[in-house]
């Protein structure tokens, strides 16, 4: 049992990113530190077709070897992932001599961060995690969540981007709970179900100013 953590994001676009291992999970957490635009290095004596397909593109650089301490010299972030405990144990010891951000697969409690499940659709991101307690059920919870965020409901976050922005340029301001009963105005939902993009936007505003 570990405590549940302090939730962020981070932006590891352009920074040294070590992964070790080359399997299965390996190659789940190098396609997603991949598409986040990580400079990224993965250490394994053979690693899977997946991982050497983005080596081709140009996204990962494979280092065919047992893993070394000096790897970790001036990485942001590792993620230890084989098959063996004692070489994750001793990727982890590593990483926190460095001060370098470290996960261990199926070991929550040697792990600085864990990695949630992630449901993404354009700019929303959302990261569900149970602490390392099933990582079956975060995927459960994903599958519903990917469900439930439908384009309309990203077209509302367009919408309200676009207007909080011009809001602010003209100096008007509302406060959170008028946004909130705004959002769930049914005419601004059917505006957007129906395609009327410009509706929703006058529907909201209009909700958002007699909500002052």
């Amino acid at each position: 049992m570990t405590a549940a953590g302090y939730p962020v994001v981070l932006r590891i676009f352009g920074r040294r990113c070590v992964v070790v291992g080359g399997g299965d999970v390996a190659t789940r957490k190098v396609g997603a530190l991949a598409r986040d635009g990580a400079d990224l290095v993965v250490i394994a004596p053979e690693v899977s077709s997946e991982i050497e397909r983005l080596r081709e593109t140009g996204g990962v650089q494979i280092e065919r070897r047992p893993f070394l301490p000096a790897d970790l010299d001036g990485a942001f972030l590792a993620i230890a992932a084989t098959d063996s405990r004692l070489v994750n144990d001793g990727v982890a010891v590593e990483a926190q001599a460095r001060g370098v951000l470290v996960n261990v697969a199926d070991d929550p409690g040697a792990c600085d961060f864990t990695v949630p499940a992630i449901v993404r659709r354009k700019d929303i991101t959302v990261a569900i995690s149970t602490g390392g307690r099933s990582p079956a059920f975060a995927r459960y919870l994903r599958e519903q969540l990917t469900d439930w965020l439908t384009d309309t409901r990203v077209m509302l976050l367009e919408i309200m981007t676009e207007l909080r922005r011009d809001m602010r340029s003209a100096g008007k301001t509302v406060d959170s709970a008028t946004w909130r009963r705004a959002i769930a105005d049914d005419d601004v939902s059917q505006a957007i179900a129906a395609g009327d993009r410009e509706g929703a936007r006058r529907r909201l505003f209009a909700t958002l100013m007699a909500g002052r």
